[in-house]
């Protein structure tokens, strides 16, 4: 993600890291359904936030 001085890259990663260790496999796809409804609520960052923990976990879940 980049830093635009809302979240940054630690965060993203601590986030994703937090769910695949909670959730496994499904971590990604929940995150994911978090974005989208946090964009649905016009939650722009938050949904963007979201999003970026999602491709983290799925880069994290293709190491494994």
């Amino acid at each position: 993600m980049e830093d635009e001085g809302f979240v940054d890259d630690d965060f993203i990663a601590e986030g994703a890291r937090d769910f695949v260790v909670r959730y496994g496999e499904v971590a990604a796809a929940l995150l994911r359904e978090r974005a989208r409804l946090a964009a649905a609520a016009g939650a722009v960052l938050l949904a963007q936030a979201w999003s970026d923990m999602a491709a983290a976990a799925d880069a994290m879940l293709a190491i494994d």
